[in-house]
């Protein structure tokens, strides 16, 4: 019999209310498949007791190193020193099918069809480069064979972005089959095909909260703003969101994406992320003054002394 799943990962403390949103979108789909997450065996206890209450499978997994991660660097991304952890997929034999989803990602429609692809890898083009695919959302057969290959060539070649998704696309360059972009939808608020967007919107599978800010550490949209249709799709992981978690008394404090951000704030690891924006802190009750340069001062011919150059 056949056994075909969901699957996520989750490396960060800080990405908790993303995984809860996606498994909540996905069973708003009316998907049957179960959902599974691939949880660090280093994330906080009160982390893992919301994946056992949310998932159907938790299965923990240990860190997969990345040996040269300074590619990171020119992408921008430090944070993704631990991604090579997602290989940890093509161990997991006893599934003949696995349908991966970032924890950032948020599926819009039913996406149990993704299962009938064919290939030994499916995914969408990445939107920056459209040549390779971007690992965010992808459709694979588990294979031990795979697996160590995989590591064989994290071993032996730098990726070139310096995540897994140089490496994947490195190690199954002329073997991927190619998805529509609307399994894949990376929009943002600095840069997005307007036009595009709103022309096929209602097609759009499923979008992918590419880079940082991530949404739950955005603020819920509160009605119409500048950025359009990208507040909207804010609106809607929010909802997902929102749903996962049952009502909280009102004196309660602040909801779990708070508690999240607070989180990931405290445990902040300069090896692998830029500093978080807190919004507290001893600097913070420091008096706020400004001075002025000299120079930046405006000349008065009354009060001042005109400069004169020596004789040479």
């Amino acid at each position: 019999m056949s056994s075909e799943a969901y699957f996520t990962l989750l490396l960060s403390d800080s990405y908790l209310p993303g995984c809860l949103a996606l498994v909540e979108a996905l069973r708003g789909t009316g998907t049957t498949k179960p959902v599974v997450v691939l949880a660090l065996d280093q994330l906080a206890p009160e982390s893992l007791a919301a994946l056992e209450s949310a998932f159907d499978s938790v299965v923990p997994v240990s860190v997969i190193n990345n040996p040269a991660p300074r590619n990171l660097i020119s992408l921008g991304r430090p944070d993704l020193a631990l991604s090579f952890t997602k290989l940890a997929l093509w161990s997991m034999t006893e599934y003949d099918r696995i349908v991966y989803l970032d924890a950032d990602v948020l599926p819009l429609t039913n996406l149990d069809n993704l299962f009938s692809v064919p290939g030994v890898l499916a995914a969408a083009p990445d939107a920056g480069w459209p040549d390779i695919f971007n690992s965010g959302v992808m459709v694979l057969t588990p294979s031990k064979a795979d697996f160590d290959g995989l590591y064989a060539t994290a071993e032996s070649t730098e990726s070139f972005d310096g995540g897994d998704q140089g490496l994947l696309n490195t190690y199954f360059a002329d073997k991927w089959t190619r998805l529509s972009f609307m399994y894949n939808v990376t929009p943002s608020a600095g840069y997005q095909y307007m036009p595009a967007y709103v022309h096929f919107a209602s097609q759009i599978k499923a979008v992918h909260f590419t880079g940082l800010p991530k949404p739950w550490q955005l603020n819920r949209p509160s009605g119409p703003t500048s950025t359009g249709q990208y507040d909207d799709l804010l609106t809607k992981w929010w909802a997902a969101y929102d749903a996962s978690a049952p009502p909280e008394p009102e004196s309660s404090g602040p909801d779990l994406a708070d508690q999240i951000g607070a989180m990931s704030v405290q445990q902040w690891d300069p090896a692998v992320s830029e500093p978080p924006k807190s919004t507290s802190g001893e600097a913070l009750g420091l008096p706020s003054v400004s001075y002025t340069n000299e120079w930046d001062k405006p000349y008065s011919p009354e009060t001042d002394t005109k400069f004169v150059p020596p004789e040479l």
